[in-house]
């Protein structure tokens, strides 16, 4: 996937925090473009991505089908190193697989497989194996 990062949030506690400790609101497609982005007010918080609009600048249907947040499970160190550098603004391309997780306790975490449903559940679970910025 190549995608413009929309926002960064950085988690440190709970359990989600010790396989995710990144998420990354991505666009792709027309929410790439700076024009558009700078009509959009973009936020991240609880696990969740949030866009406000004054005027919409591109349709709804666009910005929801061509942005998500991500939970990002980093497979190694230097995937988690290469986060680390990742700021709003950067196009990145990023290389894993959707993934679900599940415990020996029965906790569950589950992936969205669709970019354009929205809401809870709607956030995807990557398995980051590469990163780079362009």
């Amino acid at each position: 996937m190549r995608a413009r990062v929309l926002a960064t949030h950085d988690y440190s506690s709970g359990r989600e925090a010790e396989l995710s400790p990144t998420d990354l609101a991505l666009g792709w497609g027309p929410m790439m473009d700076l024009q558009t982005l700078e009509e959009i007010k973009i936020t991240q918080r609880g696990r969740f991505y949030f866009w406000k609009v004054a005027k919409f600048p591109i349709p709804r249907k666009d910005i929801e089908h061509h942005s998500a947040n991500l939970h990002i499970v980093p497979a190694n160190q230097s995937v988690v190193r290469q986060l680390a550098e990742v700021e709003t603004g950067d196009v990145v391309t990023l290389q894993g697989q959707l993934i679900n997780i599940t415990s020996e306790d029965g906790w569950r975490w589950r992936s969205s497989l669709s970019f354009t449903d929205t809401g809870k559940g709607a956030c995807e679970l990557l398995w980051l194996e590469s990163l780079t910025t362009s």
